[in-house]
């Protein structure tokens, strides 16, 4: 194209009479800043940046020279451009840059757009768009004066699409919104870079992702939206078209006073999240849910999450750390490096962990405190079909809970829950020492249901240290706790370590040792009377090590082979004993037989 058709081009009106006489003064610099570098100035096509004038058609205007010229940048200058209609940029390639705080982008009164800024083809179009970066500008919604559901950003089919620097607010609908294709094709969201993204004060969601695949969100704050602070969607992901949001990596997410959750995780697939903080949001710091799949076996699956942070959120819904929707179906999610703090004062029951249909799932190191209920719990869900799931094959470890319970009235708190036919779950290092101050209510540092299987505590400690409305453990069914080895079960001095208590409850501690691997168990009865039941087909070499105090009861029952083997403190049938103080009974089995020694 010659130098004149190229001015031709690039004339925002037919005539380049017309062009020199609106632009004598900055013409020559303005056609040279277009040409030589691509930079098209929205101010050199009309755009007034002065909040109230419409300044839509001028910025197309430039945009479409930009286009027939080949350039590469849309500039606007600082300044507030007011649009009453919605801009669409979908040249692949394009820059959309701005001043950085000195510009904004502005929804006029009235106006009711679908986004005050639209990247890509129109919504359902399957045709991508390509390698655009939009950053260094602010977008307003003006949302006082329009009342239609606009997003401040829109997004639709980006790939390979960069936006970093951008802040979106006060919009009737979502701050930020990636969207794609629902029709005929997998994915096309694909390899984006989202970095330092500001939403607050939005109606809807503050920073929201459907569709998208290998992207990388990084340093998003989302604080003061009506819906959930940041969303990561998938829309289908069993059938064609796969409309997955999968293989992405999150750092440095900040989410607080969000209505909704502080991050929803939708049916999310393959995640890497870390260096996530959420405070004081409606509902629960971080919520697993499954919108879109109605296929069993398919949910949120194999996330990975590090150094999560999340306190005082769940005010409104119950969960102060991470909620579970009845379907979400969560599998394979590992979770390392996690805090939860609530406070008493927050007027609703609460648990830090509601976890659903859980499988193949770890916690690990952790500390949960000042939830006002249960700090862990474990039950039962549904699939994304509707059927019954089990929580299964779930390892909590090396994590400490302390100072829960107390506040709203109504349930018993416990410090880990564990209902339903939960099966197969590991205590592994868990240190649980909570206090619950109502004094109608009781609970236990541990609680299991008669359902619950395949139960390993190993290297517990279990302390209740309240001053008498809570005691350790209550374990409904003796054959449930397998290898319960290197853990340590100690009472309170007003109450009693408690398994399966009889009518004279939270005196009696019964405590089954069955099928333990190589290790040591030690139990406190130091606060009073306990007996230990069913010990059987221990390995060589096990020890159990029973303190007792002057005055403290300590009954044994040996059932193997036919043999019964009874210590006993108080009168009664069988060998008695009376422990002095600081006195300890070792029973040790060498695989068939065993051997008892009192040290004093």
């Amino acid at each position: 194209m010659g130098l004149y058709a190229r001015l031709q081009a690039i004339s925002p009106v037919s005539g380049l009479s017309e062009y020199l006489r609106k632009h004598a003064a900055s013409w020559w610099s303005d056609v040279d800043k277009a040409l030589q570098e691509g930079v098209f100035d929205v101010t050199a096509w009309g755009a007034t940046g002065d909040g109230t004038t419409d300044d839509y058609t001028a910025i197309m205007d430039a945009y479409a020279a930009l286009v027939a010229a080949g350039g590469s940048v849309l500039h606007f200058p600082g300044g507030t451009y007011g649009v009453g209609t919605m801009p669409v940029f979908a040249l692949d390639g394009m820059t959309i840059t701005g001043d950085g705080d000195l510009t904004v982008i502005k929804q006029l009164a009235g106006a009711n757009l679908a986004a005050v800024v639209h990247i890509g083809a129109t919504d359902g179009s399957e045709t991508d768009v390509l390698n655009v970066t939009v950053k260094e500008l602010l977008i307003d919604g003006n949302k006082a004066n329009n009342s239609a559901s606009t997003v401040g950003l829109k997004l639709w089919n980006p790939k390979v699409c960069k936006v970093h620097h951008i802040g979106a607010y006060n919009c009737d609908g979502q701050g930020f919104f990636s969207d794609t294709s629902e029709a005929t094709v997998n994915t096309n969201a694909v390899r984006n870079f989202y970095h330092h993204i500001v939403t607050n004060s939005n109606d809807g969601h503050g920073f929201h992702m459907r569709g998208e695949k290998n992207t990388q969100p990084d340093v998003i704050r989302s604080w003061g939206n009506g819906g959930d602070g940041i969303v990561f969607e998938a829309f289908n992901y069993t059938t064609t078209p796969l409309i997955e949001t999968t293989q992405c990596v999150a750092t440095s997410l900040r989410s607080a006073d969000n209505t909704g959750y502080g991050l929803a995780l939708d049916g999310a697939e393959r995640f890497a999240i870390a260096g996530l903080i959420c405070n004081a949001n409606g509902k629960a710091g971080v919520g697993f849910r499954n919108t879109n799949s109605t296929t069993a076996g398919r949910g949120l699956v194999n996330v990975q999450g590090a150094a999560w942070s999340l306190r005082n959120n769940g005010a409104t819904d119950g969960v102060a750390g991470i909620a579970t929707e009845d379907n979400a179906e969560v599998l394979g999610v590992t979770i390392s490096g996690l805090r939860i703090q609530s406070a008493t004062t927050i007027a609703v029951e609460q648990v830090g962990i509601d976890a659903r249909g859980w499988g193949r799932c770890v916690i690990d190191d952790f500390e949960i405190n000042g939830v006002p209920g249960t700090a862990i719990r474990l039950r039962a869900g549904t699939d994304a079909a509707g059927g019954a799931t089990q929580t299964r094959i779930v390892t909590i470890s090396d994590g400490h809970l302390f100072s829960n319970g107390g506040g709203a009235g109504g349930t018993t708190h416990d410090g880990i829950s564990i209902e339903d036919s939960s099966t197969e779950i590991k205590l592994i290092g868990v240190s649980s020492q909570n206090g619950d101050t109502n004094s109608t209510e009781g609970g236990y540092e541990l609680a299991v249901g008669a359902s619950v299987t395949l139960l390993q505590l190993i290297g517990c400690s279990l302390n209740a240290n309240e001053s008498g409305y809570e005691t350790d453990i209550n374990i409904a069914a003796l054959a449930q706790v397998v290898a319960p080895h290197g853990s340590v079960f100690r009472g309170s001095t007003t109450y009693k370590p408690s398994l399966a208590p009889a009518a004279s409850a939270n005196q009696t501690l019964t405590f089954p040792i069955e099928a333990a691997v190589l290790g040591n168990i030690l139990i406190d009865a130091s606060a009073g009377a306990m007996s230990v039941d069913s010990i059987t087909a221990m390995s060589a070499g096990t020890v159990v090590v029973i303190y007792t105090s002057s005055g403290g009861n300590l009954t044994l029952n040996h059932n193997t082979g036919g043999g019964n083997l009874r210590l006993s403190g108080a009168t009664g049938a069988g060998a008695n004993w009376t422990g002095g103080s600081n006195s300890v009974i070792r029973l040790t089995c060498n695989g068939s037989n065993w051997y008892s020694e009192v040290a004093r």
